[in-house]
């Protein structure tokens, strides 16, 4: 396992490693402030007297005290903000230029315990060298923000020791009809539909009849038709392209309004106007594949989707219970160990001794750094695909490949 003291060792770290330096130095952080640290997911730009770029931030506890880590263009921690209870900028602000974070960490502790209002420079010989006043923040140009927002990733990650209880109770919440819709977004193969299957079969309800489950693709006329056809149901889209048609979209909130009547319609050659129809003729029109133009719908859907749920339209979202599944790698592993049994459970080869083999060593892949892509569900499949090829190289080839 790679520690803070063995990672930090300059001041300066690339692009790729700015997340992993930040978690080193919060977990640092928590446990000489003994208290939880939490990670703004904006990212602030900033241009003061000590330096500028843009900066991460961490309220400590439940309170709005903060501390703030600012990187310079070439990602090196130049200074450090302090914000106390009651201040609307920082109360402290540390110029750590050519200085190693870890040999004054203590020191930013202790002034994290007590802010004074200060602008100190400091260097590892004299710890403090001068005091100045605190200058107010400027916002940077638009390109400066996105040339800063490459280099981080915003995601807040979810806590996978209580998140997929909470996904369990979001999806009661609509398989019992309390809630129109459920959005899942997160990374595959973390067992979402396997989890709704279990719901949805725990509370009586039988695939094909009370819930059908579709995937693949649709156009919006293929999304109205999908909701006219299974209307009443539990309809599962998982992992279906919905979110980046405007006309699919439009077709969607209509069929999540808040109203009591949810009402769609859908004018083309493909439907009809059934208002002056009896029902033979309505069965006549529709055995040409046709749908009625307007119809009101009663039926309760749930996304599956890979796309982050902050880019799916607000409107959506607000009409939506939203559960996201984004984990941290060593929280992958974390929740491939419970659900490992279900994993090639139909490959005869793929062993319980094997599959948790191949576990054990992406685990260690993880904790020293060697994972040559980012670790998903879908990327312990592969690994175990190579693993039992019987290649007598297959941990060198999951190394690389998978």
């Amino acid at each position: 396992m790679i520690n803070f003291k063995s990672f930090y060792v300059t001041e300066a770290f690339l692009s790729a490693d700015l997340n992993k330096a930040l978690q080193l130095i919060q977990q640092e952080l928590e446990k000489k402030l003994k208290t939880k640290l939490y990670q703004n997911p904006e990212i602030q730009h900033f241009e003061n007297n000590v330096s500028n770029g843009f900066g991460i931030m961490y309220f400590l506890g439940n309170t709005t005290r903060a501390i703030r880590f600012n990187f310079s263009t070439n990602n090196e921690i130049v200074a450090v903000d302090i914000w106390s209870s009651d201040s609307t900028i920082p109360v402290i602000s540390i110029d750590t230029k050519n200085v190693n974070i870890i040999h004054i960490l203590s020191d930013i502790v202790e002034k994290i315990k007590e802010p004074v209002v200060e602008d100190i420079v400091m260097t590892e010989a004299t710890k403090i060298v001068k005091v100045n006043k605190v200058t107010s923040e400027k916002i940077l140009d638009s390109n400066e923000v996105k040339d800063a927002e490459k280099l981080v990733d915003k995601k807040q990650y979810a806590d996978p020791k209580v998140i997929f209880d909470d996904l369990k109770s979001l999806i009661q919440l609509v398989v019992s009809g309390r809630k129109n819709s459920l959005i899942i977004s997160g990374m595959a193969g973390m067992g979402k539909t396997t989890e709704i299957r279990n719901v949805a079969k725990e509370n009586g309800l039988i695939e094909g009849k009370q819930y059908i489950v579709y995937s693949g693709s649709a156009s919006p006329l293929g999304i109205y038709k999908l909701l006219y056809e299974n209307n009443g149901k539990l309809i599962i889209l998982d992992d279906i392209n919905v979110f980046e048609n405007s006309k699919t979209v439009d077709i969607l909130k209509s069929a999540l309004d808040s109203s009591k009547i949810r009402s769609i319609s859908w004018i083309s050659p493909n439907t009809f106007n059934a208002s002056k129809l009896d029902s033979d003729e309505i069965a006549k029109e529709e055995s040409k594949g046709k749908v009625p133009n307007i119809f009101n719908f009663y039926g309760k859907i749930i996304f599956i989707t890979n796309i982050y749920y902050k880019e799916i339209d607000k409107a959506l979202l607000s009409r939506s219970l939203v559960c996201d599944i984004s984990l941290k790698a060593k929280d992958v592993i974390y929740r491939l160990a419970s659900i490992l049994p279900e994993i090639a459970k139909n490959n005869p080869e793929a062993t319980m001794e094997k599959k948790n083999i191949l576990l054990k060593y992406f685990k260690e892949l993880i904790e020293q750094n060697k994972l040559q892509k980012d670790f998903s569900p879908r990327t312990y499949v592969n690994g175990l695909d190579i693993m039992l090829s019987g290649s007598n190289r297959w941990r060198e080839l999951v190394e690389r490949y998978s």
